[in-house]
């Protein structure tokens, strides 16, 4: 039994220690350039996570104003927002005329107004007032400007809506500005 064990180990030198070195240089490479590609993988996985939360906000808010505002009578930046032809002059689309609320009778809630407070979006409805966002996902800007909202001009008005979302943190932050225009639907007799 020993003769052949003799045998093998005669001709089998093994590796010089250059070799080992060479080798464990490249096995070195390797794990670092799985490592960083690992990291990067977990990075975009993190923002991914975060857009899709923005999306989901952004989707959830423009559809509930969407439902309320295309039976809107009166359109007003003013809580005080009462007949039903009051409406406010038009703004331009810049953060100076912008509001950051916006207040409208409903035929079926009454007065709804939308409004930023901190970071998150409000709605209230007879006094009652419910958070839009999740607390995943921070506003960093409402605006609402509105076009189109002269009395008796037979012009439809026409509100555009402005957010900035931004969720996540360090690395991982992801801000998303987003806009769409919202037009309510006035029949004439």
């Amino acid at each position: 039994m020993k003769g052949i064990f003799k045998k093998y180990f005669i001709f089998s030198k093994g590796f010089s220690l250059v070799e080992l070195i060479i080798g464990m240089f490249a096995l070195g490479i390797l794990v670092t350039i799985t490592g960083a590609i690992f990291v990067s993988m977990i990075r975009t996985q993190g923002k991914s996570l975060n857009i899709q939360k923005i999306q989901e906000n952004a989707q959830f808010i423009f559809e509930i104003m969407g439902r309320e505002l295309r039976v809107a009578n009166c359109i007003s930046t003013d809580p005080a927002c009462q007949d039903n032809f009051q409406r406010i002059p038009d703004t331009s689309c810049t953060s100076a005329s912008s509001q950051t609320s916006l207040t409208f009778q409903h035929p079926i809630n009454g007065t709804v107004v939308y409004s930023l407070a901190g970071q998150v979006i409000n709605r209230t409805v007879g006094g009652l007032t419910g958070q839009l966002t999740s607390n995943d996902v921070q506003v960093k800007s409402l605006n609402f400007c509105v076009k189109n909202n002269a009395y008796n001009d037979l012009a439809q008005p026409r509100i555009t809506v402005l957010i900035g979302f931004s969720a996540g943190i360090g690395k991982d932050e992801v801000s998303i500005d987003l806009q769409t225009s919202l037009s309510p639907r006035f029949v004439k007799d």
